[in-house]
């Protein structure tokens, strides 16, 4: 068994909030050694119920690793890296039984949390499930859906407003474990030398190191030709690569997505969320927002509506969250 120091940490979400990016940037820092294989569910896979039965889930049945021996596998590859890590960002909105699972695992580890807004957040959601072809309601039908979709077992991804509460989900963190940095996306794209350099003083790694430029990866947008996607949806395609090509030889994942991103990009197009989905959406996020700046000492007040809640101090904001045994 891979045994895991003071060194191990863990990106644990949220979902669609530049997670892929920071793993690839991070994998190219010399002192850190990423888990070549993004979302590995391994933490997860210990209690969700499979298989997961939203349209397209089977994939992540297929690819999770589900035994600490293919877990310590995939890190096989370690060359005496300062920091050693890895990224399934189910395990934010999973937190309450994520939390025992990773403390049960590997102790104390250190936790990266990225945000985003999540009015943005859950349409891009919308956009990669669409991307994939397994969204197949319109964005405003799909929200309308989303507690049957949690009742039936589908995989989280399709949970577009529930992922997005944050508060609960990174209170927990930061009351759990003692080194959590929480990051927010818009700071990669206005700053993100610093943004990166904050990381890497949190991991303990040089924070000297020069970026790289990391193409944008895990692209969304809805296919032009269905046939051309049709090749590259998960169940066909990336099961098989994560066996044959992450798992077997640990090639990075950010470098398969490149590959097949060049070919998206040229399939895909965008399409703008109605505005006023975006203002129902906006004034359904604001408590849990503002909360969540409050608990942060973070001014988050361009995610929120002018009407929005505000909270006045700690003790009105607190709420209580179950963390299970």
């Amino acid at each position: 068994m891979t045994k895991f120091s003071d060194n191990k940490f863990f990106i644990v979400g949220a979902a669609k909030s530049g997670t892929t990016a920071i793993t690839a940037q991070l994998g190219r820092h010399p002192e850190v050694f990423i888990c070549p294989m993004k979302e590995t569910k391994f933490i997860s896979s210990q209690f969700l119920e499979y298989p997961l039965r939203g349209p397209g889930d089977e994939w992540v049945d297929t690819i999770a690793i589900t035994t600490r021996g293919e877990y310590d596998d995939l890190f096989r590859n370690m060359r005496g890296e300062k920091a050693i890590g890895e990224a399934s960002v189910e395990n934010l909105y999973f937190y309450e039984r994520a939390i025992p699972e990773i403390k049960k695992q590997f102790g104390d580890p250190r936790i990266v949390i990225a945000l985003r807004n999540p009015v943005e957040r859950a349409f891009s959601a919308y956009m990669h499930l669409r991307r994939d072809m397994r969204e197949t309601l319109s964005f405003e039908d799909a929200l309308e859906e989303e507690e049957c979709r949690i009742q039936n077992n589908w995989d989280h991804i399709w949970f577009y407003k529930s992922s997005g509460l944050y508060y609960q989900q990174v209170r927990a963190y930061l009351e759990s474990f003692s080194r959590v940095k929480v990051m927010i996306l818009d700071d990669i794209k206005s700053q993100a030398s610093h943004f990166f350099r904050d990381l890497f003083q949190f991991l303990d790694v040089s924070p000297e190191h020069p970026l790289e430029h990391v193409q944008t990866t895990n692209i969304s947008g809805v296919p032009k030709s269905d046939r051309i996607q049709l090749l590259f949806r998960p169940g066909r395609f990336y099961a098989k690569l994560y066996r044959t090509v992450v798992r077997r030889f640990g090639w990075p994942e950010d470098k398969i997505l490149r590959f097949v991103e060049s070919l998206w990009k040229f399939n895909l197009k965008r399409i703008s969320m109605r505005p006023e989905t975006r203002t129902r959406l906006t004034r359904y996020f604001a408590e849990d927002v503002a909360r969540l700046g409050l608990l942060l000492d973070r001014d988050l007040s361009h995610w929120l509506p002018a009407e929005s809640t505000r909270f006045s101090s700690r003790q009105e904001m607190a709420l209580p969250y179950r963390v299970a045994s």
